[in-house]
């Protein structure tokens, strides 16, 4: 997977996230996947208005357990949709969450730690993986990832991440045949969007 290529590069463990309100005995990890899961099913216009309401609706319906419900950061969420995700939310012509897909990787990718396409060579390596939000504009995607991981400066996860994002831009734009023009990450724990260049 895209996670477990970057992890090879950069050597580092799972990372933790960052702290969620308490609630119960849901682990940090637990609380972040709770928030993951409110976006990737909410209604976005929803929660962007009302999460609280959008959230109980969830919870009510059976795709959050209460303690999940309770862990999600209300401020989080409102947070994300106040940064420029939630202007580019009501202009987008299409928008995807959760977006699974498969791409060819060259093998060269692992020795030069950059992604290369691997279209046409006889042993790409086949990566798999899934982005938070990909929302399709008028001159081309924006790419966004969310991260609950406990950082002290937006560049720290920039660094972090940017291998993976580059995997993304590589896989979508050739399933969407679209370019992608900004790829991005949003920092649940710093309560802000983070741009992430590749040269």
């Amino acid at each position: 997977s895209v996670t477990q290529l970057v992890r090879r590069q950069t050597g580092e463990e799972e990372l933790e996230p960052f702290t969620l309100p308490q609630s119960g005995h849901l682990t940090a990890a637990q609380r972040g996947t709770a928030t993951h899961r409110v976006l990737e099913l909410g209604d976005l216009s929803a929660l962007a208005q009302n999460p609280e309401g959008e959230i109980a609706r969830l919870v009510e319906e059976g795709l959050l357990t209460g303690e999940e419900g309770k862990s999600v950061s209300r401020k989080a969420i409102r947070g994300l949709f106040a940064s420029p995700v939630g202007r580019w939310l009501h202009q987008a012509k299409q928008v995807y969450r959760e977006y699974p897909f498969l791409c060819d990787l060259s093998a060269q990718s692992l020795d030069t730690g950059i992604p290369q396409s691997g279209k046409g060579e006889d042993s790409p390596l086949l990566l798999q993986g899934v982005v938070d939000l990909i929302l399709e504009m008028e001159d081309g995607l924006i790419l966004i990832d969310y991260k609950t991981d406990r950082v002290s400066a937006p560049q720290e996860l920039a660094e972090r991440y940017r291998t993976q994002l580059f995997c993304y831009k590589l896989a979508v734009e050739e399933y969407l045949e679209q370019p992608v023009t900004g790829c991005y990450l949003y920092s649940f724990g710093l309560g802000r969007l983070i741009s992430v260049d590749f040269h």
